[in-house]
């Protein structure tokens, strides 16, 4: 799993650290998360702050991520979910305007 640095000020902080409390502490996923093996966090692990993925911009199917960027996931953050994830994302240019990520 990875916990995302927002793009917007706003999602940062108190709503990203919850999602991370839940993961670490759901009795239900006992083991299943360790940070820093099983769980990384693109605001402390990732080694660029500028780094940004808003979790609306992506979209996991089961098998594949979609990723979109935006004001809110850049460039950089594409990278860190790829190097987080490997080969269950790749790029896809739709045209010129809009990018996808596969």
């Amino acid at each position: 799993a990875c916990i995302t640095n927002p793009g917007h000020a706003s999602r940062r902080g108190r709503e990203v650290d919850t999602v991370k409390t839940a993961l670490l502490n759901d009795d239900r996923l006992e083991g299943h998360f360790v940070e820093g093996e099983t769980l990384f966090d693109m605001r402390r692990d990732g080694d660029d702050p500028m780094a940004t993925a808003d979790g609306g911009d992506v979209l996991y199917t089961g098998r594949h991520f979609f990723v979109g960027l935006s004001d809110r996931t850049n460039e950089r953050g594409w990278e860190v979910l790829r190097s987080v994830f490997g080969s269950r994302l790749r790029r896809e240019d739709v045209d010129d305007d809009d990018e996808v990520v596969v």
